[in-house]
């Protein structure tokens, strides 16, 4: 590791400000008892009403606030400290490279189908009934969501550029615009970029930070699959059913067999195997 890159990670309480301060520190004033009295009456009053106002929301929409659930926690391997980079395949200068890395970001296994009693301990709303097993419910993990949105902008934007028809209607983009808008407003990630002092400047140049572990998150997401695959949407979306994209169980999950049965296919057929769909079977292009 370059020895002129400096770690960077989320403020806590404990770090010091610009000036030198604490974000925790106050004024080292004396106070009166009378006023030490007030304010701690003021703080109780302030938490009981917090308390009665967000157990009111609770109860009036059936279910807690939506928050992260921190799944990728395996052991110690919560968070990952990774370098920013200012390239990386993904906005590689040849164009066929560069499409063909994201034509293989699959998201599929972010749809996951755990067990009821599992949603219900953690106060999540019920999902959909997994179609295999109907006590489990299925969920969209977040940053797999986000993933997909990337992935459409990609491919509208590459599209766009090699002069093809848009496959994917303006709608879905404006959605997913404003849904990675969203997250990125609430994630608030307050990492300070370091600046360089060229003519030019970058930020976070050869800069270390601390991100969550997408490879744990990942595995978790494999270990409770809800067998989707999303598949060319200009086909899958138009059908009227949607049972076919639910039909990639793994080898070995109890689903398999289930599956096996509802189609009527034999014990050697292992659906989870079947080729990717990829955006150039209908773009083909130079080199793929």
């Amino acid at each position: 590791m370059d020895k002129s890159c400096e770690s960077a990670r989320l403020l806590s309480n404990n770090d010091e400000l610009p000036d030198g301060s604490s974000t925790l520190s106050f004024p080292a004033k004396q106070s009166s008892r009378h006023l030490f009295i007030t304010i701690c009456m003021l703080l109780g009053l302030s938490v009981v009403l917090n308390i009665v106002h967000t157990v009111g929301f609770m109860l009036s929409s059936g279910f807690g606030v939506a928050q992260p659930l921190l799944l990728a926690k395996v052991g110690p391997h919560l968070t990952v400290q990774t370098q920013w980079l200012q390239t990386s395949r993904y906005s590689s200068r040849n164009d066929t490279e560069r499409d063909v890395h994201w034509d293989n970001i699959n998201y599929d296994n972010g749809l996951v189908a755990v067990p009821e009693s599992w949603a219900r301990d953690r106060d999540l709303p019920m999902g959909s009934v997994f179609p295999w097993d109907n006590t489990k419910r299925i969920y969209l993990i977040n940053a797999y969501h986000a993933m997909h949105c990337l992935k459409n902008i990609y491919r509208a934007f590459m599209e766009y550029q090699e002069s093809l028809p848009q496959s994917i209607a303006p709608e879905h983009i404006h959605h997913c615009l404003d849904q990675i808008r969203s997250d990125v407003i609430c994630h608030a990630d307050d990492t300070p970029r370091v600046t360089t002092s060229d003519m030019r400047p970058v930020t976070a140049e050869c800069q270390i930070r601390t991100c969550r572990n997408w490879e744990a998150l990942n595995a978790w997401t494999l270990a409770n699959p809800a067998c989707y695959r999303y598949g060319d949407p200009e086909v899958e979306d138009e059908k009227e059913s949607q049972i076919e994209r639910m039909k990639f169980c793994p080898e070995g999950t109890p689903e398999l067999e289930v599956v096996r049965k509802y189609f009527n296919k034999g014990k050697e057929w292992l659906p989870a195997e079947e080729k990717l769909w990829s955006w150039f079977e209908k773009v083909p292009k130079k080199g793929v």
